[in-house]
């Protein structure tokens, strides 16, 4: 008994694949399907490759912008470390210079 409802099932389950088969062969061939297909694989896939792109851009430009601010805020310190030791100079030059004219 159990041998013959295997054996029902595995009938049933042929005829599930056939019928499968049959339905994809026939939708392949329609003009129809293959618009369906374009639409749902082609068409999305390209908007997505799109969309992908404009995200890589978009993090590319933030990490550039992050990396440039960095960098010019280093530039910035390192600008205003030597300008206070220019000013320094000056300063010292100035009143050195100012001790020998009154020392005359």
């Amino acid at each position: 008994m159990a041998a013959k409802a295997n054996s029902q099932q595995m009938s049933i389950v042929q005829k599930d694949w056939e019928n499968r088969e049959f339905v994809e062969v026939k939708l392949l061939l329609s003009e129809t399907h293959a618009v369906r297909v374009l639409k749902l694989l082609i068409i999305p896939t390209f908007l997505q490759v799109v969309q992908i792109n404009v995200l890589k851009i978009a993090n590319f430009l933030n990490q550039f912008d992050m990396t440039v601010r960095g960098k010019l805020s280093e530039l910035n310190e390192k600008m205003n470390k030597l300008e206070r030791a220019i000013e320094y100079c000056e300063a010292a030059t100035k009143s050195s210079l100012e001790k020998q004219i009154a020392d005359r």
